[in-house]
């Protein structure tokens, strides 16, 4: 289900389209009771239609709404268990991501910007790891900068897994995915983005 400019759902107005993810479209949207500008994320039609990609989306909505952070989007609402689409209401963050940034310059990121992105990625995860809770997509695509503070970084819900950022250990098939393995991710993302590369 793609919502258009205008189209109402869940009592929210939408503006535009964001972005698209693994599990369905994050959207521009305003909340007219609070006549706030929203991101909301809408689960995809057929992820809503199975079980268990909509008790994981649900679950990491939740575990989200935890956490409490400058470095962290802020959740505000989510859909009620009974809604026939999950979705997500989460702080607008509007200087896009590190990816966009990066194509957008056409080439590296300043170090002093790559080495500000990491310290508040690392910052972001650590107050995670100690709620017991891991981000499981650290990439360039999943750090938000938010223009209206000094292009502060803002790391976005967790996703899907994605083993490229897990650590080597858990490539080579040793151990969990755990806080060490996030950690390596804030390593090997700004150093991707100080060599001019989103996809690493």
């Amino acid at each position: 289900m793609r919502l258009e400019p205008g189209a109402e759902f869940a009592g929210f107005t939408i503006e535009r389209t964001l972005g698209n993810g693994g599990m369905g479209i994050v959207y521009l949207a305003r909340n007219p009771r609070l006549n706030r500008l929203v991101a909301l994320k809408v689960l995809g039609e057929l992820i809503a239609a199975d079980t268990r990609g909509r008790t994981r989306f649900e679950r990491e909505a939740a575990l989200a709404a935890r956490l409490e952070h400058p470095n962290i989007v802020t959740i505000y609402d989510r859909a009620p268990s009974d809604a026939v689409v999950p979705w997500i209401c989460m702080k607008y963050v509007g200087g896009g991501d590190v990816a966009q940034r990066m194509s957008e310059r056409g080439g590296p990121l300043p170090d002093d910007q790559a080495v500000g992105i990491l310290a508040d990625a690392a910052r972001a995860l650590d107050h995670a790891h100690r709620n017991g809770i891991l981000h499981r997509d650290v990439q360039p695509g999943n750090i938000l900068l938010d223009h209206t503070a000094g292009d502060l970084a803002v790391l976005t819900a967790a996703r899907w897994h994605r083993m490229m950022w897990s650590g080597p250990r858990r490539l080579r098939g040793r151990g969990r995915v755990n806080g060490r393995g996030r950690r390596w991710g804030t390593t090997v993302c700004p150093r991707a983005g100080a060599a001019g590369s989103s996809a690493c």
